[in-house]
């Protein structure tokens, strides 16, 4: 059986930085920043983390030395036997991001992958901490989506999730393929109608043609709709005749019909 997040989560995984979020942010550093432990200078720099704006707040000479000192910072972590938690890296990585070659950030997604975590009892923080130095560092989307897994999977609770988060839970735990090619989806059931008469079917919110992007892109996504119900076709919606409200159906009290949409 499916574990509870599984079948009851809708979240949205926004990409952005790990750092928690605080009304306000802080502009000034202080005098010792730059002897801090790595820990307590991730710590410092979440309070210059504006969520609003996803952006560390400091005046632009602070900012490149602060930056600077990351790299410093991160260069010194053997990431295959550091004990520093993933939010720690993330924080110090994420400042540091803009001074790392491309070559350390594929070292670093290769030595993220190949860690073996065990996620029992630990924060929902720290399994979104790996994930965002997962995508940071170039990891495809079931590699990082992964980490989410494998953390509820080891008992993660849909209550310690991140309410910003929440959105797109089913992209996360869902197990879907991408398509090159037109493809079809049926849902199939019964229909009993509480009472005779004749019935009309809807289907709001149809969207049949959108246009979507990917890698700079444009594709043209075109839908066609059709529900059937007792085997007759009573609705159908296509690009070039839009439709979203059936023909009336005359259906026996307490009589099961069967319904396709497709």
């Amino acid at each position: 059986m499916a574990h509870p997040l599984y079948r009851t989560a809708v979240w949205s995984l926004l990409i952005v930085g790990l750092m928690t979020a605080t009304s306000s942010a802080q502009s000034e550093l202080p005098t010792n920043w730059q002897s801090l432990s790595p820990t307590d200078f991730a710590n410092e720099m979440k309070k210059h983390y504006l969520a609003a704006e996803d952006h560390f707040y400091f005046d632009l000479e602070n900012e490149v030395e602060v930056r600077q000192h990351a790299a410093t910072l991160l260069s010194q972590i053997d990431m295959n036997n550091t004990t520093l938690g993933y939010e720690t890296i993330d924080v110090i990585n994420g400042l540091a991001y803009p001074y790392t070659e491309k070559e350390t950030q594929s070292t670093t997604k290769e030595i993220l992958l190949a860690k073996t975590d065990d996620w029992t009892g630990r924060p929902y923080a720290e399994a979104r901490a790996k994930f965002s130095l997962l995508d940071r560092n170039h990891a495809s989307w079931n590699e990082r989506n992964g980490v989410i897994k494998a953390w509820i999977d080891a008992g993660g609770q849909l209550q310690n999730v991140w309410t910003d988060d929440l959105h797109s839970l089913r992209w996360i735990v869902s197990d879907w393929q991408e398509l090159s090619q037109s493809c079809t989806v049926t849902f199939t059931g019964q229909l009993k109608a509480p009472t005779a008469g004749e019935y009309q079917f809807s289907v709001p919110n149809l969207n049949i043609s959108d246009r979507v992007y990917r890698n700079h892109e444009r594709f043209d996504l075109l839908l066609t709709v059709t529900l059937k119900v007792n085997g007759a076709e009573v609705l159908k919606s296509t690009p070039e005749e839009f439709a979203y409200q059936s023909i009336p159906v005359s259906l026996t009290a307490d009589q099961g019909v069967s319904m396709e949409l497709k």
